[in-house]
């Protein structure tokens, strides 16, 4: 099926990950992705960890890995997902780069695949693609071993979004039967893993006018922020596209719920064993992706209904289940500023009506 892949050596992928602890899945992340059919690679490890003790663990216990020629392992200060992300994507010298998780287990034709997609002369169309990203129970592997953790139920086949604006992964905890096996076009692709062509991420990027840095991911959000950005390239004309062909498996740490329930339901489920912390920045980080992209947009009375309903409901929810969230909203308002510089910096080559068509009206 590769015939003609000797043609494609000269694509140069980069590879970038945000460490910040957990170091029990880095033996088997690393061994995944060192041991690729495709070695045309640069693997960006930032150490974000507290006093760099996730560098320490490399150079002590995974040495070799560590002096991979493919290998670059930086320290670098805490700047969440997005800086963290940004950093890395400032240094990349390849010419697609896939943003990448550590909890994740790659199967070794992974790289070769995903060149292969990007070079399809079908997909010449699209500048973002993301892979059918599975379940990995890493909580059995010592038990079960790899090969049996890694299960057959769905964790991702992209990021699909409501007219209200409540985003999920789709397909999320469905046994994989082949019901997302046809390659097709999504909104956008989910945090977990995914892929851009640099000409793609160009067309977002905006300078930090305080530290003069390029952002990709926007820094004031750190969820949210795979939304955020999805939106940000559909707005510039980018389109993403789903690879059902490339799975790979992921340990999710924060998961959404998909039952069949009403959205506010299944928001309420979904907040469920979340810390406070993750609930006030997942807030935040809605509200930021809002305004800038969504707030004063010409949609649809459709649209404009279905998001006032829902914000109608996430005010009560407040007001009587989670009231501490009103001080992030207090905060939103304060930094309005600020966010409305970053919403005045989006570029807009596509109409309202265009970004509405991906909306679904159910989950």
């Amino acid at each position: 099926p590769y015939k003609d892949f000797c043609m494609t050596k000269a694509t140069k992928l980069t590879i970038g990950v945000v460490l910040c602890g957990n170091e029990k899945y880095l033996p088997y992340f690393l061994d995944s992705i060192l041991h690729q059919d495709y070695q045309n690679f640069e693997l960006l490890l930032r150490d974000q960890s507290p006093e760099h003790q996730t560098s320490t663990y490399l150079e002590k216990e995974l040495s070799q890995a560590v002096r991979h020629p493919n290998v670059r392992l930086i320290k670098g200060d805490n700047r969440m997902h997005s800086g963290g992300h940004n950093a890395l994507i400032n240094q990349m010298t390849g010419d697609v780069y896939i943003c990448a998780s550590y909890d994740m287990h790659y199967p070794s034709d992974f790289l070769k695949k995903t060149v292969k997609a990007l070079l399809a002369k079908e997909n010449q169309k699209y500048g973002v693609f993301c892979p059918k990203i599975k379940r990995w129970d890493f909580e059995w592997i010592d038990m079960d071993g790899l090969e049996k953790t890694l299960s057959n139920h769905i964790d991702s086949c992209g990021v699909g979004i409501l007219r209200s604006h409540y985003c999920f992964d789709i397909g999320q905890t469905q046994l994989d039967q082949g019901q997302y096996d046809k390659a097709r076009e999504v909104f956008g692709p989910s945090g977990a893993l995914a892929i851009f062509r640099k000409s793609a991420l160009r067309k977002v990027a905006f300078k930090n006018k305080e530290n003069e840095d390029i952002e990709y991911f926007d820094e004031l959000i750190h969820y949210k922020n795979d939304i955020d950005l999805a939106y940000r390239l559909r707005w510039a004309g980018e389109r993403c596209l789903f690879l059902p062909n490339i799975t790979v498996h992921h340990d999710r740490q924060v998961s959404n719920h998909q039952g069949n329930m009403s959205v506010i339901l299944r928001v309420i489920k979904n907040r469920k064993g979340k810390s406070k912390w993750v609930k006030e920045n997942s807030f935040w980080g809605h509200l930021v992706m809002m305004r800038k992209n969504a707030s004063g947009v010409k949609f649809s009375w459709k649209t404009k209904k279905a998001i006032h309903i829902y914000w109608l409901k996430i005010f009560i929810f407040m007001l009587f289940l989670e009231p501490f969230l009103w001080k992030v909203y207090f905060r939103y308002r304060k930094n309005l500023k600020e966010i409305n510089a970053k919403k005045a910096a989006i570029t807009r080559k596509v109409k309202p009506h265009n970004i509405e068509k991906w909306f679904a009206s159910h989950l």
